[in-house]
This record gives C-alpha cells, structure tokens and sequence, in this order.
C-alpha cells in the first residue's frame, strides 16, 4: 500500500483554488507511430470553477499532425515528464510534480482506423487510465462569418459537441482537417475553437512545419504508475468521484492518504474528510 503525506492545510488550498494536481511520469519506453508534418500551437484558458467563472487557468497545447496519426498534449505534463525523466537519469531521489492546472487529456487520432485513444493524467496516487473510441462525427454548420487569426482567412462554423455547444474557425488555407482535442471533419484546419460559456478556449499561437526527425510517439511502460484500460463512460464517473472524494478514491485504490491537522501531527484521512472540488468537464454527456 502506498502512503501519501498532505498538509492538512495544503490539501484543504488545492481544492479550494479547484487543482487536482497530476503527477510526474517517467516513462520507459517511447512508441514511434509517424512523423510529423505540422506542429500546431494553442492557448487553452480553462474555467473550473461555474461559480466564478472570470477565473481561469492557462495550459499550451500541442497538436503534432502526421499522415496516419496525430497527438493532442499539455504542454506542462510534456515539459514536467522530461524534467523528470533527466532528474530519474541523475539518480534524483524527488521528482517535483506538474506546477499548475494542466489539460488531463492526451488524444492519438488514428486516421487510418478512425479512432481515437486518450490517456487521462489523474491525480497523485492514481494511474493513467486510457480508452478507445471510434470518431464520432460533428454535425458542423458552416456560417457566413469569416476572421483572419495568424495571417490566415478563417471561416466560423458551429456545432454541438457531448452537451456544449462549439463556435470554431477554421482555414481552408492549411489543409487538414483537424483542430484540438477531438475536434476533427472541417475542411481545414481549426485555429480558435470555443463552447457558447467560453469554459473551454482554444486559440492558435504557433505553426511549424514539421521535420523527418520529428517523431510522433507513444509513451509506455511508466516506471512511477500504471495504465490502467477503462471505457470512456467509467471513466467519467472515475473522474467524478475524483472531485467529489479525493480521500475516498484513493482508499478504493489502495492509496493510504495522511493529513497533517491543526495539531501538527499526521493523520490518517477518510472519505469525506476534504470538501469536493468544484468540476467542470469538457464532455458534459
């Protein structure tokens, strides 16, 4: 049984401030699946908390397009892991964890098969867990409105999305048919994509060709977790029950969580003894 200590204190801010904190994964082993042919950069602002929702939290995303496969990840998690992977070579005996609220989510398109594999970056003490999909199409409605974002002529489009509602713009001028996430089936490329509540903003901060050396890789084999197969309907309620009980997910798990009381003494935490977190999950259904 693993053995986690928290500030009493500490524990109580993260959910206060709505941050369930991922943690560093050295991994083992990298699965080469294509080379890229475009990088595309994003700016995600992100509300967690409905209650206050001029609050937001920031993370990169990057979308490395391929022929066959294309990847979909924090930029935070990325940087966080290979910190700690060159730490872990030096022989580190602590790895920090991931600063800030990251995007959970790392999305593989599989072009060819039409599918989608995502990797879900929990909490502290928990695994990754991962599931497969096919892709499920977007009735987008193209619009008359068009933008210009990056030098390149965009055109709106709207369509709904597991329970939001998504304005996107997209540029015929970049040809595939792509954006974040899941967001895929527009005849170009999505530079800025939003839900009608502006919880969930994507918007294009970078481009670059990519190179014969610019591998699209999969992560396998974490030597500080595991990966755990699951449904996406499962996991929704894993994540749930994450922010709902913190303490009491980890003790279905076998995680034994301490908390450091007013006392100054450590304490062994029981379901319900933190408040729920606020959550907002970008499929609501």
């Amino acid at each position: 049984m693993k053995r986690y200590f928290i500030s009493f204190f500490l524990f109580v801010a993260l959910y206060v401030h709505a941050q369930v904190n991922q943690p560093v994964v050295v991994f083992n082993k990298q699965e080469p699946l294509d080379t890229c042919l475009l990088e595309v950069t994003y700016r995600l602002k992100m509300v967690t908390d409905t209650l206050d929702r001029d609050e937001r939290v920031e993370d990169r995303i990057v979308l490395k397009i391929g022929k066959r496969v294309s990847r979909n990840f924090s930029y935070k998690i990325y940087y966080a892991d290979s910190l700690g992977r060159a730490l872990a070579d030096r022989g580190a005996e602590s790895i920090p964890g991931v600063k800030g609220t990251a995007f959970p989510e790392e999305v593989f398109y599989d072009k060819v098969n039409r599918r989608f594999q995502v990797f879900y970056r929990a909490c502290t003490g928990m695994p990754i867990y991962t599931y497969e999909e096919p892709v499920s199409p977007i009735a987008w409605k193209l619009t008359s409105q068009q933008k210009e974002i990056a030098g390149y002529l965009c055109h709106e489009a709207i369509g709904n999305f597991r329970g939001r509602r998504y304005t996107t713009y997209f540029t015929m001028d970049v040809p595939f048919p792509e954006g974040p996430y899941k967001f895929v089936g527009l005849p170009g490329l999505i530079l800025s994509l939003s839900d009608d509540h502006r919880d969930y903003v994507w918007e294009c901060i970078g481009l670059k060709k990519g190179s014969p050396q610019d591998i699209i890789y999969r992560n396998s084999d974490p030597n500080n977790s595991e990966i755990v197969e699951t449904d996406r309907k499962q996991l929704r309620k894993i994540v749930a029950q994450m922010y709902r009980d913190m303490v009491g997910i980890q003790s279905a798990i076998g995680q034994e969580v301490y908390v450091m009381g007013s006392d100054g003494k450590y304490h062994v935490a029981k379901s319900g003894d933190v408040p729920a977190a606020p959550y907002n999950p970008l499929e609501m259904e």
